[in-house]
């Protein structure tokens, strides 16, 4: 009789515990690696948070986890969660053949059957500078110097003396704060007309020297 009592009284409150315990329901936050973080090779990742409410016993443990880009386990391990608080921390080396294929790897959490993860970027990080475009203006200015000299003398042909012309082109080319000016020498005009009237002169006195000849 006392047997049945004892038994009647207890298995209720089993039950009352059972249903207690698959009640409680756990918020768990990973602050450590955060999203999209950049994981080097052969590094090692600091996985950190929080479980709440936090455990009232010792002895209580995380599991985690890191998936690979095909969802295979890179590896796993277990880290204690502190009284009170509910704190966990630890960390988990990379590299190895589990580690080969570069790409985004999921960090997995698991406390009492409550699931939390994170995904990060594993490989190495190569940082892109934008160069700015480069600018280049031409600028050409044509200066045409153009004579005609007509000498007529008595008993002689006509002989025109004319000049050609000459072409400066400067092009600058900018690349951020940069300036390059370059600039083509050209010939001096003024050389340029200075000779053409000393090869007006030269002639026109050996036209004067043909005329005296022929008068002697």
């Amino acid at each position: 009789m006392g047997m049945l009592t004892a038994f009647l009284f207890l298995v209720p409150l089993a039950a009352f515990a059972a249903s207690n315990a698959a009640a409680t329901s756990y918020t768990i936050t990973i602050t450590s690696p955060t999203s999209g973080m950049y994981i080097a090779p052969d590094s090692t990742i600091t996985v950190s948070g929080a479980v709440s409410p936090a455990p009232t016993a010792n002895g209580t443990y995380i599991g985690v986890s890191v998936l690979e880009p095909n969802g295979q386990i890179a590896t796993a391990n277990e880290f204690p969660v502190a009284l009170s608080t509910g704190d966990y921390s630890g960390s988990i080396a990379t590299g190895g053949p589990n580690f080969a294929t570069m790409g985004v790897y999921t960090i997995d959490v698991n406390y009492e059957g409550t699931p939390q993860s994170v995904t990060v970027m594993y490989g190495n990080v190569t940082s892109t500078t934008a160069v700015p475009s480069a600018t280049t203006i031409y600028s050409i200015t044509t200066v045409i110097q153009s004579t005609a000299t007509t000498v007529t003398l008595p008993g002689t042909t006509t002989t025109i003396i004319s000049s050609t012309g000459t072409t400066v082109t400067s092009v600058v080319t900018s690349l951020s704060a940069t300036t390059t000016n370059i600039t083509t020498s050209v010939p001096d005009s003024t050389a340029l007309a200075i000779g053409a009237v000393g090869v007006i002169i030269a002639i026109i006195a050996a036209v004067l020297a043909v005329l005296a000849m022929r008068k002697k």
